[in-house]
């Protein structure tokens, strides 16, 4: 990276995918959420997998905590 005059971390920046992206899914979350409140991660993942969007099942939980959305399907039993 020296030859190039670049610091080394912003070599890593391309990776990011780009914030349209984001909102172009977080506003179809919303979109599904709006006329299906009660679907969880895994169905909001495999609607987008029906429409042919190539969205990860890690990524939807992510983005619905950016947007401060839960859905209203019954959470995991942790306490026992």
């Amino acid at each position: 990276m020296d030859l190039l005059g670049l610091a080394w971390p912003s070599s890593y920046c391309s990776l990011h995918k780009d914030d349209r992206y984001k909102l172009r899914v977080m506003a179809l979350i919303d979109e599904q959420l709006t006329r299906t409140p009660f679907c969880g991660v895994e169905r909001i993942a495999g609607w987008f997998h029906r429409q042919g969007e190539e969205v990860n099942r890690t990524c939807v939980p992510r983005l619905l905590r950016l947007m401060g959305v839960e859905t209203l399907d019954p959470k995991p039993l942790l306490s026992l």
